[in-house]
């Protein structure tokens, strides 16, 4: 079934919607159908959601140092591990645009699209939503083989399905030998913290 995203979108979203790759469009709009089934979970509203979901990867496209570059441009905290993985910053660049460009001042719209792929301590339910939504895209099963576990988690308890999804990603990544975000590590320390 083809998803029409929804009629909260700002204009200027919409145009850059239009723009991206085939594969992120279809990505993008998997991960809005699968926030807007999440919302009632979480309590929060379909609007703010739409938008965040919506807007989490408009920059995710960016090549090589494209995203390091433009978050200098933009004056964004870098950390080293930016600097070893810049395609990280496509977050917090998208959501520096959302709010410069499209005039956004939604606070948890901005934090859910700036830590969709690394999470952070205290993150609010709608960034946790998108965090989780953008996971659990069906097309992304071969790379997070462990998202039924995810989802199962999500049923009674969104933080729980959080912690099992980082966790989960935390040893798969090393298992790899690929680096590990410090934010990815400090969001399960916060968790560990809360129970």
């Amino acid at each position: 079934m083809d998803y029409r995203f929804g009629l909260f979108l700002p204009e200027p979203l919409k145009v850059v919607l239009g723009k991206l790759p085939e594969g992120l469009y279809l990505h993008t709009q998997r991960v809005c159908r699968e926030a807007r089934a999440l919302a009632p979970l979480f309590g929060l509203e379909v609007e703010p959601v739409e938008v965040a979901a919506a807007a989490h990867d408009i920059c995710r496209s960016m090549k090589g140092k494209d995203p390091l570059s433009e978050a200098k441009r933009r004056r964004l905290p870098i950390k080293e591990i930016d600097k070893q993985l810049p395609i990280l910053l496509h977050g917090p660049v998208a959501a520096a645009i959302v709010r410069d460009e499209f005039g956004m001042r939604d606070n948890d719209v901005l934090e859910a699209i700036h830590w969709h792929s690394t999470g952070t301590p205290g993150m609010s339910p709608l960034a946790e939503l998108v965090f989780l939504a953008d996971k659990l895209d069906p097309m992304k099963r071969m790379r997070y083989p462990f998202i039924d576990q995810v989802r199962e988690c999500l049923v009674n308890d969104h933080e729980k399905a959080l912690f099992k999804f980082i966790s989960e990603e935390i040893k798969r990544l090393v298992d790899l030998g690929q680096l590990l975000h410090p934010a990815s590590l400090a969001t399960r320390n916060w968790l560990i913290s809360r129970n």
